[in-house]
């Protein structure tokens, strides 16, 4: 048996693969195995396929992806009613090619009044896990809810169950331009997962690389698109967005930072890989939507002075990627919504129990 492992390793290296490679495509086909039966994603499996995104640049992804997407259909739209205007397939099929072209499109104004107050009183009444991470001052998560005058944290998380089960945040769930944008850019089905939203204050003077404060790409799956809205204005002071634009591409990000793995990059960093112009910084007032592809790098801005309050959907090719804890579905306030959401089971599968799917 080894004798036949050391022929086929010495096969793959004369080719230019190596065992390593082989061994990690394996184990990501055994993860699909796991999820489609389990909904769960195998550890091993998850950092093969950061192990390869790492070493193919960012392909392996593309090609993971263009294989899900044959066995995955599409949902048909009447129309694409939604809180972005797209009033024709042209017009959904111009943002996709924006998104596709730089990685991000913005939309100002999304969100009506009456639901920003809504989720601004929802964030300042509402319990949240507070994360001081690496703070240094002895402190640990705990649920509560923020008090400006008195921060403890860096980061204070709203329980994923607590989101998916309010009536606005369904709302957002279901929205029609949202659903029709992450189908159209995956070719796919979507689906939704990792609902989330949270403060970022300025408890830290220093940024921090657990609160997402320094560069990163995101592997939360093998394709997905997110949709983060500031429920706060935001400056250049109280934590934007940024984003380094195009490196959601294929070989966009060098083979310098993708050797250490999974890591953090600094602003040093980035400042001597790419042009002043392609890094972007992103400014707005609340109500602001910014569509991303996250598999680029990007960061939360280190807040300097204030508090961030923001709000985002994720949507997917597959269930394969990052495990978080189970959350389900088990109230609706709106039928409407109710409707929606189970004759598209597919779309929010990772959400409905068992027992209402049938």
């Amino acid at each position: 048996m080894k004798l036949i492992k050391l022929i086929i390793v010495k096969a793959f290296r004369l080719i230019g693969i190596d065992w390593f490679f082989i061994k990690d495509v394996l184990s990501v086909l055994k993860g699909f195995r796991v999820v489609n039966r389990e909904m769960r994603t195998p550890i091993e499996s998850f950092h093969s396929m950061i192990n390869l995104f790492c070493r193919t640049k960012g392909r392996s992804n593309q090609v993971i992806h263009k294989i899900l997407t044959l066995f995955s259909s599409k949902i048909k739209f009447d129309d694409y009613n939604g809180i972005v205007p797209i009033k024709s397939k042209f017009e959904l099929k111009e943002i996709v090619k924006e998104l596709d072209e730089k990685g991000y499109v913005v939309y100002e104004n999304v969100l009506s009044d009456e639901v920003l107050e809504y989720l601004y009183k929802f964030g300042t009444t509402t319990q949240s896990s507070a994360r001081p991470l690496y703070s240094g001052k002895g402190l640990v998560a705990k649920n509560t809810v923020i008090d400006f005058n008195n921060l403890i944290a860096i980061h204070y998380d709203f329980n994923e169950e607590t989101l998916i089960n309010d009536p606005v945040v369904q709302s957002l769930m279901v929205d029609k331009s949202l659903i029709a944008i992450a189908q159209e850019y995956l070719n796919c089905t979507p689906i939704s997962n990792v609902t989330g939203m949270w403060w970022q204050t300025d408890f830290e003077k220093t940024p921090n690389d657990e609160a997402a404060t320094m560069w990163h790409f995101d592997m939360d799956h093998v394709r997905w698109i997110k949709y983060f809205f500031y429920i706060t204005d935001v400056n250049t002071n109280s934590g934007p967005h940024c984003f380094v634009e195009g490196t959601h591409k294929p070989g966009k990000i060098p083979k310098e930072l993708l050797k250490r793995g999974y890591a953090r990059v600094t602003d040093e960093e980035i400042a001597e890989t790419y042009p002043k112009e392609k890094v972007k910084e992103f400014i707005g007032k609340k109500g602001t939507l910014i569509i991303e592809d996250t598999i680029g790098l990007h960061k939360g801005k280190h807040v300097i002075d204030g508090s961030r309050l923001l709000f985002q959907l994720t949507f997917s090719d597959h269930l394969f990627g990052g495990n978080y804890p189970e959350r389900k579905i088990t109230k609706f306030a709106d039928p409407k919504i109710r409707d929606f959401v189970y004759k598209n089971p597919k779309i929010f599968k990772k959400y409905l129990a068992n027992s209402e799917t049938k």
